[in-house]
């Protein structure tokens, strides 16, 4: 007599489909729990975590891409008049808009290659030696546990940098209102 079968899958995106083919071949006076039935609020609480996790990473994108917009305008503010300077030696409004979006670039993957170092050493350091505890009997753990996915690191800096970049060429169409002979006045 056999009370219950536990059955393990090695991807937890097939329990479904498992759980589906499971159900097809056993006796129909035999019930199948999956273990996303048996702790349905640990899975809610799990797909909570991650709609936040979108949202974070969604607020630090715009934070982002606010700063950097910022950080541009003021570049080209301080440097009115050197742009008024490359205007009237014949520079073109497009080239001078390359200039300062290459510039930005610059800032903008210093900045992501340093926050990703920092990142990950701190990532490392929790998963080495768990310095972030939880109340386990809340959590159902003692830790914050850490997935070290370098491939999400490199997508999250990726669209980092696409986002800033695309959202640079707004504010950089201020290098064409800037008029050369009020910009190179001599004092």
């Amino acid at each position: 007599m056999v009370d219950g079968i536990e059955v393990l899958t090695d991807n937890f995106d097939d329990l479904r489909v498992t759980a589906r083919r499971i159900t097809e071949v056993i006796p129909y006076d035999l019930a199948l729990t999956t273990i996303v039935d048996e702790h349905p609020s640990l899975f809610s609480w799990l797909n909570l975590l991650n709609s936040n996790i979108a949202l974070i990473i969604t607020i630090m994108a715009l934070v982002c891409i606010v700063a950097i917009i910022s950080a541009l305008l003021i570049m080209i503010f301080e440097k009115s008049s050197t742009i008024g300077i490359l205007k009237t030696m014949g520079a073109s409004n497009r080239s001078i808009r390359k200039i300062f979006l290459i510039k930005s670039a610059d800032i903008i993957l210093r900045g992501i290659v340093i926050g990703d170092l920092i990142a990950l050493a701190l990532c490392w350091l929790q998963r080495q030696f768990h310095l972030v505890r939880l109340d386990s009997e809340s959590y159902s753990m003692d830790f914050v546990p850490i997935d070290l996915n370098l491939w999400i690191f490199l997508l999250i800096g990726l669209g980092t940098v696409a986002a800033c970049l695309a959202a640079l060429l707004i504010p950089s169409t201020a290098i064409a209102k800037i008029d050369p002979a009020r910009s190179v006045k001599i004092d």
